[in-house]
């Protein structure tokens, strides 16, 4: 690892935002990212990942030609279809972890995701209970735990921008405007509750690692400086701190 990084030779912070769509993810990782750049620290942002051979044609099969349709109502035409989603969603995240996130933790102080971690396993949780509606949040998350175990790269924090589903996505709809977004689709109407109920419990399953900042009616400058004040204070160093030579 670089010698010049602030907080010395050990794999940098993880940072995650979290939230639905509209809450303001990508506009607060990109602010703290460039705050604790000009502190001195080197940080930056994880967007969408860089994707190599077959990871890229997964990529390109999941975002492109999803098996969960996003017409009508939305949903699946196999049940077991489900199952199959969330399975090849995961073996994304394994590449994305190990042969990216890992990589770019070596040589930054500060990693920031704006897609979030725990989204990932809210969307599952949330697709897999409309298959099969019988089982509990708590076991499916279980379940998610097991196979994700061995690459996990747990965020050291994760800040959870809390807004109602209803908010952020009149933010998303007014925000793509005029573009091919599916925000204000009967889809996103019925899918967006469970995927927000699901997402607060994966929150408030690790509290330790994770901070409810309100969004709401407040301004964009009072929320991002209590992610700035949080994460001054898991750095455990001053946020004045020269920047390295």
């Amino acid at each position: 690892m670089d010698t010049d990084l602030i907080l010395g030779p050990r794999r940098g912070w993880f940072i995650t935002m979290e939230g639905v769509w509209g809450a303001g993810k990508t506009t607060n990782a990109r602010r703290l990212a460039a705050h604790l750049s000009e502190q001195g620290f080197r940080a930056t942002v994880l967007h969408d990942g860089v994707h190599d051979g077959v990871i890229s044609e997964l990529s390109t099969v999941l975002d492109k030609q999803p098996l969960r349709s996003r017409e009508g109502d939305g949903g699946y035409e196999q049940p077991h279809h489900a199952t199959v989603d969330v399975l090849l969603r995961q073996c994304r995240e394994a590449y994305q972890h190990r042969e990216l996130y890992a990589p770019m933790l070596a040589g930054h102080d500060v990693v920031i995701s704006d897609r979030g971690a725990f989204s990932k396993l809210a969307y599952a949780i949330t697709v897999l209970l409309e298959q099969h509606p019988h089982a509990t949040q708590e076991a499916l998350l279980e379940r998610l735990h097991a196979i994700s175990s061995p690459w996990w790269l747990a965020p050291d924090r994760a800040f959870f921008l809390d807004q109602p589903w209803q908010q952020a996505r009149q933010r998303a709809i007014a925000r793509n405007r005029g573009d091919q977004c599916q925000s204000s689709s009967r889809e996103r109407l019925l899918f967006l509750p469970h995927y927000d109920a699901a997402y607060r419990f994966v929150v408030d399953s690790s509290p330790k690692r994770t901070m409810r900042v309100p969004v709401g009616q407040r301004g964009p400058d009072e929320v991002f400086t209590d992610i700035a004040a949080s994460t001054a204070e898991l750095l455990r160093v001053p946020t004045t701190a020269r920047a390295s030579s």
